[in-house]
């Protein structure tokens, strides 16, 4: 018991600043995405969220996985002779490919454009064609910054980079561009983190060199070997974003790809708390599974799944039960009809983090071709579901599409794990406290309902369900004695009361004596 509340504090700890971290990025991304949707129309910005995804998309496949690659190549001991060629090794392979990308793009737009016959695309397709050469380049650098263990530096290359995109925006919106303005936007954005992250990563790993060599062949195919099967499974979650976009793009016109692509940011929301433990837990949950203390692996993602589930929940029925004053609160009265398909998209991307860092799991254990497989699996699944519902029931189908996905990927690599090594995350106690906090919420969307509710009031609301849910968790006797244990050794560290807390040690023990 000790050592798993152990390994979960440190979790907890680095949870923190990487949350903090990724609060400021996802809320600078987020008020971005915003300001775009709402200073432009659902069908002029359905036409800008296309061109985005299909340049982002083929971004991603040109970047063969090295985001994953090029950390994990040069973390560690290291020499930084070898780090250098490693970093150079992944630019060989991206920008050749990028380049000819962007000429296919430049040339030929409406080879493109010609699969999207309800959208033009075209006007934008080859200023958007930029994006290839920044976005490779930010996710090679950023990557380098990571393993490296430079995460503030990598931080503050993203956040920059997001405040660049966000001033040439507003600009833009001044002078009266305001399509152009968004294109720049997406553009700049990974402009400004790729020279951020490239002065960062400079002085820290080539400042003083006398010489820059080409990279060695037996480096490059090394980096190209290890970073490819990470291009699919390590972007999942965008691939099938993605899909969803192109393929309603393809069956649909431009306003409702506009009302789907608005949303998808904010439902991502709900994973932000996931993404945030993921990050540590999977090297501690590796280091005790190499020990062989897989039952210390299984209280581990047990306590994990239970944090991050419970954690996630209020912020998931403000969206679900209130998914219309969300919408209109955040984007405007003109988009609207995005409410049904924001809270299914929300409830898909709950079961996300359900589960827990399931992926993370695949990985401790050594079965990163399954990830790879489970990833396939769900995109499969998406596409074949959205080729059905988007052409019957709209946007509200590809939604459905992807919570179907989800739900596939995730019972997948659940299977595996527990095939594996005989563990699984739920317990009886991650579902108590969940069930009063839901009918309370569900009564006070009711008492609501006949107001318009403005952010700061969702706000509000969003505080008093997670009190409700704090109280829930004391009042169902949710707290095995691990968490107990856990929580206790969080007040010592970070010398604060939790309430309820004594009551909880106190009860656990008399049950004990029993």
């Amino acid at each position: 018991m000790v050592d798993s509340s152990e390994a979960v504090i440190n979790i907890l700890k680095g949870a923190g600043i990487i949350f903090a971290g990724r609060m400021l990025s996802r809320g600078l991304g987020l008020i971005g995405e915003i300001l775009v949707a709402r200073t432009l129309l659902p069908d002029q910005f359905g036409v800008v969220a296309l061109a985005y995804t299909v340049v982002s998309t083929v971004g991603l496949f040109t970047t063969f996985g090295t985001k994953k690659g090029v950390p994990r190549l040069i973390s560690g001991d290291e020499p930084v002779s070898r780090q250098q060629q490693i970093i150079l090794s992944a630019f060989v392979i991206v920008l050749p490919i990028s380049l000819i990308t962007l000429c296919v793009l430049v040339l030929f737009p409406s080879v493109l454009n010609n699969l999207f016959g309800n959208v033009d695309i075209a006007p934008i397709l080859p200023i958007f064609g930029l994006y290839l050469l920044t976005f490779p380049g930010a996710q090679i650098l950023t990557g380098g910054l990571r393993g490296l263990e430079q995460a503030s530096l990598t931080v503050l290359a993203q956040n920059g980079g997001r405040l660049f995109g966000l001033a040439l925006f507003a600009v833009a919106v001044l002078v009266g561009v305001n399509t152009i303005g968004a294109v720049g936007y997406y553009v700049v954005t990974q402009l400004g983190i790729a020279c951020l992250a490239a002065y960062f990563l400079y002085k820290r790993l080539f400042d003083g060199s006398t010489q820059f060599n080409l990279p060695q062949y037996k480096h490059v195919r090394q980096t190209f070997s290890f970073s490819w099967p990470l291009a699919i499974s390590s972007s999942f979650l965008i691939l099938m974003g993605n899909l969803d976009i192109l393929m309603i793009g393809y069956f649909l016109e431009s306003a409702q790809v506009g009302y789907y692509r608005a949303i998808q940011p904010l439902a991502m929301v709900v994973i932000i708390f996931l993404s945030s433990f993921v990050f540590l837990f999977m090297p501690i949950a590796t280091k005790y599974y190499k020990r062989g203390s897989d039952d210390i692996v299984g209280e581990l993602f047990s306590s994990t799944t239970k944090l991050v589930t419970i954690i996630s929940f209020p912020v998931t029925l403000v969206f679900v039960l209130f998914a219309n004053d969300v919408v209109v609160a955040f984007y405007g009265d003109a988009y609207t009809p995005a409410a049904l398909t924001f809270t299914i998209l929300v409830i898909g991307t709950y079961l996300r983090v359900f589960v827990g860092p399931n992926a993370a799991m695949i990985e401790a254990i050594g079965r990163t071709r399954v990830d790879l497989l489970s990833s396939v699996g769900g995109m499969l699944t998406n596409v074949v579901l959205n080729a059905v519902l988007i052409p019957r029931y709209g946007i509200p189908g590809a939604a459905v599409a992807t919570s179907c996905g989800y739900l596939v990927y995730n019972l997948l690599e659940l299977g595996v794990v527990y095939h594996s090594v005989g563990i699984h995350p739920f317990s009886i106690n991650m579902f108590k406290p969940l069930i009063p906090t839901a009918i309370f919420a569900g009564v006070l969307s009711r008492v609501t309902a006949g107001f318009r509710l403005s952010i700061v009031a969702l706000l509000g609301i969003g505080i008093v369900i997670a009190l409700v849910q704090l109280l829930a968790v004391f009042a169902t006797r949710s707290l095995d004695q691990t968490d107990v244990f856990l929580l206790g050794r969080i007040e010592e560290r970070l010398g604060i009361e939790i309430p309820f807390l004594e009551w909880a040690m106190g009860h656990n023990s008399k049950e004990k004596d029993l």
